[in-house]
């Protein structure tokens, strides 16, 4: 057992102590807490620990999955991508520590664009590194000079469907390059609009964008077109509440689903907030989760959580 230190900004928050397990593990259903009787609460149905090369997952950060349900996992301690088939089984491991080509530096988030394309936000390195569908570097996105600010150290990064790329910066900013220009917008506060730490990100088919802002403890909406700004959630432990919320993304049904890091758990919400349901919860058994960070959702309707405290992967149904 060791003690993980999970990278959240420009210095260092200590987690939880790291479960040490192997490989691929299917599970029967766990117990889900939720208070609808209408939603059905997905299942754990196996998590995973193994990577590439038999180097086991060890600080996982990031995910996300392509148009073929692989799944693309950011793993800080080792500054490497590790690719999984959607079944668990490693398929390659790309990256090392430095400041070069297919090198990161205390990497985070991670998103992928309709070409396969994989988008890393290299915070250590204050830029977003591109590679190909192989691991391949294809090239890397430094912010310019903004309102006084450039990228400090991005976190978040999503990529729309007309291509355009969202960073999130703990300068408490969200940049938007488009074919168009480089825009930067939000800045330091608690109302609505404003970000304090904001970190993983997702995009709708609405020009909605969510930000998971994680010392405000709510979820940042604002729309590219319109500028409408709105908060979702609060800070708290009941429903629609969030305790350093860390990743948000859209469902297929159009309703969002929040990283709730400090309640160990995911929430699903509607467009306005109104609370859905909720799956995990906190403990140390291997139904629980242990600070949680980053969350996909495949194709098929698949959940991936990266369980930051007990360095695996874990992956629910329906």
């Amino acid at each position: 057992m060791k003690n993980l230190l999970l990278i959240l900004g420009m210095g260092m928050i200590l987690a939880g102590p790291m479960a040490c397990t192997k490989g691929v593990q299917p599970l029967a259903p766990a117990t889900s807490q939720t208070t609808s009787t209408a939603a059905v609460a997905p299942h754990i149905v196996a998590h995973w620990t193994a990577g590439s090369n038999s180097i086991n997952l060890s600080n996982p950060l990031g995910i996300a999955t392509d148009k073929d349900n692989n799944v693309y996992v950011v793993d800080a301690d080792y500054s490497a991508i590790q690719k999984y088939a959607a079944s668990g089984t490693p398929l390659a491991r790309w990256g090392q520590a430095g400041n070069g080509n297919v090198q990161f530096n205390q990497p985070f988030g991670v998103a992928l664009d309709g070409n396969g394309n994989v988008y890393v936000a290299d915070a250590g390195n204050q830029r977003i590194e591109v590679l190909d569908t192989n691991g391949g570097f294809v090239n890397q996105v430094i912010a310019p000079t903004m309102n006084g600010v450039a990228f400090s150290y991005p976190q978040g990064v999503a990529v729309l469907a007309d291509g355009s790329l969202l960073v999130s910066d703990i300068t408490n900013a969200v940049w938007d390059f488009n074919s168009i220009s480089t825009n930067q917008f939000g800045k330091t506060g608690t109302t609505d609009g404003q970000f304090n730490y904001p970190v993983g990100m997702a995009a709708d088919g609405n020009h909605n964008v969510y930000v998971a802002n994680y010392q405000g403890n709510n979820v940042t909406k604002f729309n590219t077109v319109t500028g409408a700004v709105s908060s979702l959630g609060q800070k708290g432990n009941g429903a629609g509440q969030f305790s350093n919320p860390t990743d948000v993304k859209v469902g297929p049904d159009g309703n969002i689903y929040v990283v709730d890091s400090g309640n160990g758990r995911v929430e699903e919400l509607d467009t306005t907030g109104k609370y859905i349901l909720e799956f995990g919860k906190t403990g140390p058994t291997s139904d629980h989760l242990n600070s949680p960070i980053g969350l996909a959702i495949d194709g098929a309707g698949n959940f991936y959580v990266t369980d930051n405290g007990n360095a695996r992967v874990v992956k629910y149904s329906l």
